[in-house]
């Protein structure tokens, strides 16, 4: 890696790879929160615990994934357990665990369908298989230096 400042180019790569995924993300979350009322980041949240062993993390596990910090998390937390989706459970030994409900699991199922049609609306139709391998082979590349975030929903 050179010294110094980015040259033209490396800020224009930059912010072309930005925006394309700050674009995409966008008109995802739009779609799927316009038709089902569920914001991303709630999704991200019961998608993350759905996926979890006995569908419960840590409180600072999910923070950790969803890459947030804990006041961020607590918040929308709170928004979600008024709502059901979501329980704090706290345990001596662990910590405060959340769970997904009934109710929660429910919306994921609710969800998933507009979720996949608005993720192969904007991402994976304008994409050819060749371009999906060159982005698998950007990912590796991408990893190389440490894990990527896990999913987060649909921001």
């Amino acid at each position: 890696m050179k010294p110094g400042p980015l040259t033209p180019e490396e800020i224009s790569r930059w912010r072309n790879f930005r925006f394309m995924v700050e674009e995409t993300s966008i008109k995802v979350s739009r779609e799927v929160s316009s038709a089902t009322g569920i914001s991303g980041g709630q999704f991200g949240i019961l998608s993350m615990l759905s996926a979890a062993p006995s569908r419960e993390l840590r409180q600072q596990e999910l923070a950790d994934a969803m890459r947030w910090d804990r006041t961020r998390l607590s918040h929308q937390l709170t928004r979600m357990e008024k709502n059901g989706l979501v329980e704090r459970r706290k345990r001596t030994d662990e910590g405060t665990m959340i769970v997904i409900t009934s109710k929660g699991a429910k919306e994921m199922t609710r969800v998933a369908p507009t979720l996949a049609h608005a993720v192969r609306t904007h991402f994976l139709s304008k994409l050819t298989k060749k371009h999906l391998t060159q982005l698998v082979n950007i990912l590796a590349a991408l990893r190389a230096e440490g894990p990527m975030p896990s999913s987060s929903g649909f921001e």
